[in-house]
């Protein structure tokens, strides 16, 4: 199941995923049922069968029995919900995911429950108070090493500075990124940077500088390309 998912081929997932769900539920395992279930809504969530996701989380709520755990799948429903353009209830299991996280002290996972609730607060046109929690969670991220997850942040937020015509800021944010990416050898999220500093460059009408991202944008996007189709090809 696990490996049909990685293949983007969600029936087949599915198909396999149903048979160990069916085998959790006759040995009882909560734990175990809980994880299957789980599975299940990821696979329909990243099919963008988003009703059928949160069907799956939600019962997977039910068999998770630790607190500390439950943070997880609060998360999920909530970003599901998201997907679904129901900001309202979004924000209401974002927030009881954060709840749980700041109780337990669990530091990453706060940085990662206020990223999700700054997007969502971003749909909503909320830009200041998003910007707020993506800056809190940018410095939970720097003191804790996470690479990735600060090329992820800053770059929701030179996003937001794009909304707000501050495109100063916003290339300051995407250049922090892209120089972290770079270093991380993280084409996929070079690429997304380089794009964006493209378009800020033309839309300012420095056409030179446009072209020098354009180039790094071009040789980023197309290595992710040729990474992508060996794998095809190896599969």
């Amino acid at each position: 199941g696990t490996n049909y998912f990685s293949l983007s081929m969600f029936d087949k997932a599915i198909e396999y995923y149903s048979k160990t769900l069916e085998l959790d539920r006759k040995s009882g395992d909560s734990s175990a049922l809980s994880i299957s279930l789980n599975n299940l809504g990821l696979v329909y969530s990243r099919w963008g069968k988003h009703q059928e996701a949160i069907r799956f989380y939600t019962e997977s709520l039910g068999y998770t029995t630790e607190e500390a755990k439950k943070s997880i799948r609060f998360s999920k429903i909530g970003m599901t919900w998201y997907h679904l353009k129901d900001y309202d209830k979004a924000l209401e299991y974002l927030h009881l995911a954060l709840k749980i996280a700041l109780k337990y002290n669990q530091e990453i996972k706060i940085g990662i429950r206020k990223n999700e609730i700054s997007t969502v607060l971003v749909a909503r046109g909320n830009y200041a108070e998003a910007l707020r929690l993506n800056e809190e969670a940018l410095s939970i991220f720097r003191k804790a090493g996470i690479v990735e997850s600060q090329i992820i942040t800053l770059s929701d937020m030179g996003n937001i500075f794009r909304k707000l015509k501050q495109t100063a800021k916003a290339e300051q944010c995407f250049l922090e990124s892209a120089s972290l990416a770079e270093k991380s050898q993280s084409l996929y999220h070079q690429a997304r940077n380089f794009k964006n500093l493209y378009e800020i460059a033309e839309t300012d009408g420095d056409y030179k500088k446009a072209l020098g991202y354009f180039r790094k944008y071009t040789a980023a996007h197309d290595s992710v390309f040729n990474i992508e189709k060996h794998k095809q090809l190896a599969n």
